[in-house]
């Protein structure tokens, strides 16, 4: 698989993401916002095979919306195994960042829309981080939720949004637009120094490895 850079905006959360993947050699540079109380929250993360460091900044808070307690200002080492399967975290170090995989996999009634465009509709339920009762509460609106792509004159995807607004007004502009770009960019990610890079706490584990409740 090629590399390539990825940049998404999420309207459900008010998250936006960018970076490099490389998902043949499972290193991925990203760093991620979250736009919460008067700051925001800043995430960088480093994923080098099985080894993945975070490091935040601004306002973080758990999954719960309760503060986190005082955070190093190194990297932190976040061991995968205690990551929850069906994560949004854990497609994100599998350099699927937007589970693009995993989308196409639920899509269905899927049409050309012009020379390199498609629609469609897909079971958002099926999509990890999104199993939770954040989505079931729609019943058989979110099995049907629509969706529009682009992809450029050598089939590889450039474009995706993602229409919620479609199963409840709530959600303006949608869940998620993502652009990819570069692809065959060279992806050169250095490991933090050992003295810049402690263990994380359970608590950043459990902020950003859970699917939805």
């Amino acid at each position: 698989m090629e590399t390539f850079k990825v940049n998404s905006k999420t309207g459900l959360d008010g998250v936006e993401f960018s970076g490099l993947v490389d998902p043949s050699a499972k290193k991925v540079s990203m760093t991620m916002f979250t736009d919460i109380g008067d700051q925001g929250m800043t995430v960088n993360l480093v994923q080098l095979d099985s080894a993945v460091y975070a490091r935040l900044a601004g306002e973080v808070e758990l999954y719960s919306g309760t503060r986190m307690p005082a955070l190093p200002d190194k990297w932190m080492h976040v061991d995968l195994s205690k990551v929850e399967a069906g994560s949004t975290f854990s497609k994100m170090v599998d350099g699927d960042p937007a589970c693009v995989n995993a989308m196409i996999k639920a899509a269905t009634d899927v049409e050309r829309n012009g020379e390199l465009g498609f629609t469609g509709t897909f079971d958002i339920t099926t999509l990890p981080g999104t199993q939770g009762n954040l989505f079931k509460r729609f019943g058989e609106k979110a099995k049907t939720v629509p969706f529009n792509t682009k992809v450029d004159n050598q089939g590889r995807l450039t474009y995706l949004f993602i229409n919620l607004s479609a199963i409840d007004s709530g959600f303006i502009g949608g869940i998620t637009a993502t652009y990819y770009s570069d692809f065959g960019v060279p992806v050169t990610i250095e490991k933090p120094a050992a003295d810049q890079a402690v263990e994380a706490p359970a608590e950043v584990v459990k902020a950003f490895a859970k699917t939805y409740n």
